[in-house]
This record gives structure tokens, sequence and C-alpha cells, in this order.
């Protein structure tokens, strides 16, 4: 009896194991969809403001993106433009990088970064802190993220 009860465990145990093992799935990414274009926008300083415009996505960004780049500052002896145009495409993976030029201005500053995006443009805002220099300005790298 002790016989035919462990026979009949051990049966048990070895079928269990081999339909675990004889199962396999399979993984297929046809149901996931194509990742589109994901837009950062990093504004650094320097001698002026430097944007510079990342498509991390797999997708070409085929749509114009209109920058408008505000240094306020207490002092600003010679103000740079501030009115940016990004032109399509972006490639994926690709970048775009524009400055609004030199500058001359002495304090605290706020620099204020808005980006449009589009014919019937989806409107983005970003604000960063920090301190013109005669012709540097000093800020934390600010960015802005779209998808």
């Amino acid at each position: 009896m002790r016989k035919i009860i462990s026979l009949i465990i051990i049966g048990f145990l070895v079928l269990s194991g081999i339909g675990a093992i004889a199962i396999q799935e399979e993984k297929s990414n046809i149901h996931e969809p194509l990742m589109q274009p994901q837009i950062e926008i990093i504004a650094r300083g320097g001698l002026g403001v430097t944007i510079n415009v990342l498509n991390r996505g797999t997708q070409p960004f085929e749509e114009r993106i209109a920058l408008n780049v505000t240094i306020n500052a207490p002092l600003m002896i010679i103000r740079a433009k501030n009115y940016l145009l990004i032109n399509p495409p972006i490639p994926a993976g690709g970048s775009v990088t524009n400055s609004t030029g030199f500058v001359l201005g002495f304090g605290l500053c706020v620099v204020n970064i808005v980006a449009e995006i589009g014919e019937t443009p989806d409107v983005y805002e970003a604000n960063a802190t920090g301190i013109v220099f005669w012709p540097l300005v000093i800020i934390k790298a600010t960015s802005i993220l779209i998808e």
C-alpha cells in the first residue's frame, strides 16, 4: 500500500512538473503602440541663454516650435532677441540648438521660457532663476517635457 501511495505522489509531482515545463509563452510586441515623438526643451545659461530641443522619441517631430525666451534682470544694458523659431522636422533621436545671443546686464534674473507647439499652439512654460553677470547668464538647466 505504501508503494502505491508513493508511486501516486511521485506520479502527480512528475506530471505537474512536466506540464509546467512544457508550457512556454511567446512574447510579442505586435500590440505595443509605436512611441510617438517626445520633445524635451532644455534651457542653459552661458553667453545668453542656449535652448536645446531634443526629440527622444522614435518618430520624427513634424510641428513648428515657437520659443519666447525672456531674461528679466534689474540692470539690462543689452537685451537679447527673445523669439526663436524651430522649424520641422526634428529627426528621431535628433536635436536642434538655438541661442538668444549676447546679453549685457547685472543682477538676479528670472528666465521665462514659453514654448508654443503647432499651428493651433499648445503652450508650455518654465521659469528659471539665476544671475546675469555682464555677458554671462548663470542659471540651473531647466527643461520642458512634451509628450
